[in-house]
């Protein structure tokens, strides 16, 4: 019963390392647009480890890289199209 209610004490591994909670400071790499990101996720979850750095910095370049290409869409967007193509030559 103690293994189907999770509280089986033989397999609590009391030495298991516990990770740094908390982001270091934003990588210089990311643009305005990624910095940004960096700290409103850095703010809004609590729960990232220092281990996650990486990764939320590889999501906040994709974030960014995203935004920009939407702004570009829609700059080259031709009235009435809707999916913003690039104009015909």
């Amino acid at each position: 019963m103690k293994l189907i209610n999770g509280t089986e004490k033989r397999r609590i591994n009391a030495d298991e390392p516990k990770a740094e909670l908390g982001l270091p400071g934003c990588p210089a790499h990311l643009d305005a647009i990624g910095k940004g990101t960096w700290m409103e996720l850095a703010e809004a979850v609590t729960w990232f480890a220092r281990v996650d750095a990486d990764v939320v910095a590889a999501y906040c370049a994709m974030w960014s890289r995203h935004v920009r290409a939407e702004r570009l869409m829609h700059k080259l967007a031709v009235p009435g199209n809707e999916l913003g193509e690039l104009p015909e030559a």
